[in-house]
């Protein structure tokens, strides 16, 4: 059955070859040369399959999914990615999918034909099966969760089992009875199921179907309960000595000496200690299983390089304690917001770029900004990339409810420029985080004279421009402010994104 695939590759002979393949297969095919284009190419028409090259310039192919995955648009899109490189499905990390697959340079017709038909397959047994007769209803009270999986196992069920409970939701994926994948929220796997043993209560709906997943649960089905009560036992005994009411993590000395004489899960918890001091904050940005976070946490209170320490005002706390808009600033960026949009909608989002010179840059931005009550960081966006900045989402504010900005981490680099165009839709404006000023850096003047932005330039010990250093016309023409904050000054790092607000709310 054909298919519309779209197929990103920079090297042009490559691609020629891989259209040519898909189309004697009979399938409609979209090309594209670069992550840019395939960007606007994805979202003016979405495709059911994306072929793409892992080594691109500018943007490759992960940071292509990535990107593509924060939309709703194409965000469950199946990905094939073509690599040179031996193992890249961590590369992916929370936004890998079970119907993605990776093959491997010079490309094999015949095995590359047979992987792009086994997505597509999936993709269409994944539909609900029309016949009802054999899905099951009913509420966690009248059967545990234990009792409804002995159940399934007893009769090999495959399908889909749903879970429900006061807004929280969860899916099981099981094969013959046994549960092979889960997923609660951002977390797959172990952890997520792990999750549903937590619930007390709640509805569930059971739709038979194939199940078109990898597995990544391998325990079976009683082992898997028993290892989750036992590991759920565990966190309750360790969350009563590192998360008392009135209490706070606290990291008393910080880790100088090579990254990788740490343990995997001691290097995580110390990264997510510098932007988080609650317990249920880590445990919830972290893919790691919830025992093994906090025994991590645990042997480090030992060993006195965490501490667990009574709530206290600290520096930048009495400043976050305020809210960043007023009602009256919050209403009307809301308004703003949804103008335009559908009669009857009551939920919107817009998005704010946030361009920085260096991965150091960002990071520290966005330390500032993690005091305030109103936003949300997404630390796990931000780690492991070195001093290179991320790219997509890295955090969200909540505005009021039902009003919620994203924040959206690009690279500051002039070359991408034609990322910046791709990626401004829907933006109320930018901040370009630089280190020097003037000139205004690349992304600044892009928002001035292309995508007319409103547009914030900030950096640490930055000052507004004196009069005649900015030569002649290159004074911006659309709204445009800078402020300057010196490094571990929250307080400061608050104050120059509240003069964001301010500049976009201007008449």
């Amino acid at each position: 059955m054909a298919a519309a695939i779209l197929v990103v590759e920079s090297d042009l002979a490559l691609l020629g070859e891989i259209e040519a393949i898909l189309r004697r297969a009979g399938h409609d095919v979209v090309v594209a040369t670069d992550g840019a284009l395939a960007i606007n190419k994805a979202l003016a028409a979405p495709p059911q399959l994306i072929v793409t090259a892992t080594e691109m310039p500018l943007l490759d192919g992960f940071k292509l999914c990535q990107l593509l995955r924060t939309n709703p648009l194409t965000r469950d899109v199946p990905f094939v990615f073509l690599t040179s490189r031996e193992t890249t499905a961590a590369d992916l990390g929370k936004y890998l999918r079970p119907a993605d697959e990776f093959l491997k340079k010079p490309l094999r017709e015949e095995e590359f034909l047979t992987r792009v038909g086994a997505i597509l397959g999936r993709g269409r047994a994944a539909r609900p099966a029309a016949d009802d007769q054999q899905r099951l209803l009913g509420t966690l009270t009248e059967i545990t969760l234990m009792d409804l999986l002995q159940v399934l196992r007893m009769n090999r069920r495959s399908g889909l089992l749903e879970l429900e409970l006061e807004g929280r939701r969860g899916t099981l994926f099981l094969s013959e009875g046994e549960v092979i994948d889960a997923e609660v929220g951002r977390f797959r796997g172990e952890k997520a199921f792990y999750r549903t043993l937590e619930w007390e209560g709640g509805k569930f709906e059971f739709r038979p179907q194939p199940v078109g997943v990898r597995q990544l649960i391998r325990r079976p089905g009683e082992n898997l309960i028993l290892e989750g009560l036992r590991q759920l036992d565990e966190v309750r005994r360790l969350r009563a000595t590192l998360d008392p009411p009135g209490t706070r993590l606290e990291l008393l000395r910080r880790y100088e000496g090579p990254p990788e004489r740490l343990r995997p899960a001691t290097r995580e918890v110390l990264k997510l200690l510098e932007y988080f001091t609650s317990l249920d904050d880590i445990l919830n940005q972290s893919p790691l299983l919830d025992l093994e976070l906090c025994t991590t946490l645990q042997a480090l209170v030992d060993r006195r390089i965490l501490a667990v320490a009574a709530v206290a005002e600290a520096r930048g706390e009495a400043a976050a304690a305020r809210p960043l808009l007023s009602l009256e600033e919050a209403l009307k960026l809301s308004y703003e917001l949804g103008v335009g949009r559908e009669e009857g909608q009551r939920s919107w989002s817009g998005k704010v770029l946030l361009v920085a010179d260096t991965g150091r840059l960002l990071r520290r931005f966005l330390e500032g900004l993690s005091r305030l009550k109103e936003f949300t960081i997404d630390a796990a966006a931000v780690f492991g990339h070195g001093d290179e900045v991320p790219y997509g989402p890295v955090g969200t504010l909540q505005v009021l409810e039902g009003t919620e900005l994203v924040l959206y981490a690009l690279p500051g680099a002039a070359p991408y420029r034609p990322l910046w165009e791709s990626l401004a839709s829907g933006a109320v404006g930018g901040i370009a985080l630089a280190r020097s000023f003037p000139p205004l850096p690349p992304f600044a003047a892009t928002s001035d004279a292309v995508l007319r932005l409103p547009f914030l330039v900030a950096g640490p010990g930055l000052r507004p421009a004196a009069e005649g250093t900015m030569h002649a016309g290159e004074a911006p023409k659309v709204r445009w402010a800078v402020a300057g904050y010196e490094e571990g000054d929250e307080a400061a790092h608050l104050g120059a994104f509240r003069a964001f607000f301010s500049l976009i709310l201007q008449k």
